[in-house]
């Protein structure tokens, strides 16, 4: 196609989605339609489907899988949940318009979204048309590495054991309950962070406006804690307490090193004092 046929199609692309919006707005048909059967729905806002596919649900479940020691989930919207086995499996819930592939490959458990960013595009990113999850099986003191990131989705992980596990979302809620593990890292930028009962040689919690709650069996002064907030709150034990009170507190020599930082939101520690 040469210039001006692009020119044309985009003109013709432009003027067919005023035409729906236009539609939607009197109730007529919010469905664009293209050549060789191709058609895009509108379904929220600007949120697009191929509306051939947008109601049907994929639904995986291989509990049978080769044992993996390291586990690499990059998806957009779907939530993650560990659930303790002795076996080694996947379970997936997507709707079918997603490109979401998995597969095992050199001891790792990797599952990725490769949705086209078109498809993605929301007014509001916090909020999703259907609940989509992930939930793998596998021993819990078998898995040397976990790396989780997901963009609104949630992720919890219990009682599992591990020498690194890595945490991130945009808007999700970031959950780890009685985990063990050489280094933890947990980030998100508006989603809240809660961990308790996690003992780790080196923990990093790290939000943009979301709150940082941390509680532990352990004691303050086996920690070499480090708390930096531009305006949001800090809490110890109950107690409000500024930067300076415990900006690279402690003993630097203490077997268990703490970072919480965050700009705008509520940091609160609790110890077993």
């Amino acid at each position: 196609m040469n210039k001006n046929g692009v020119v044309l199609l985009l003109i013709f692309i432009f003027a067919g989605l005023c035409l729906m919006f236009t539609g939607r707005v009197m109730g007529a048909d919010r469905t664009l339609y293209f050549g060789n059967g191709y058609r895009l729905e509108a379904v929220s806002g600007l949120v697009f489907r191929n509306s051939a596919t947008s109601g049907e649900i994929v639904s995986v479940d291989k509990r049978q899988l080769p044992s993996f020691t390291e586990i690499d989930i990059r998806i957009v919207d779907m939530d993650i949940q560990f659930q303790p086995a002795d076996n080694y499996g996947i379970e997936l819930s997507y709707t079918a318009d997603r490109d979401i592939t998995w597969e095992v490959k050199k001891g790792k458990l990797i599952v990725k979204d490769n949705t086209e960013i078109f498809q993605q595009v929301t007014i509001n990113a916090n909020s999703r048309a259907y609940d989509s999850y992930a939930v793998v099986y596998c021993p819990t003191d078998k898995i040397d590495k976990i790396e989780l990131n997901t963009v609104s989705g949630k992720i919890e992980i219990e009682g599992y054991h591990a020498k690194s596990i890595v945490a991130e979302t945009v808007s999700g809620e970031i959950t780890l309950r009685d985990c063990e593990s050489d280094r933890q890292r947990v980030k998100t930028v508006s989603g809240g962070i809660r961990q308790e009962n996690c003992g780790s040689d080196d923990i990093y919690l790290e939000s943009v406006s979301g709150s940082i709650y941390h509680e532990t069996e352990f004691q303050a002064n086996l920690h070499n804690i480090r708390l930096s907030s531009v305006s949001g709150s800090m809490l110890v034990n109950g107690e409000p307490v500024s930067r300076s009170d415990y900006d690279n507190w402690g003993d630097r020599n203490a077997p268990y090193k703490l970072s919480a930082e965050t700009v705008s939101g509520r940091i609160e520690l609790w110890f077993n004092d």
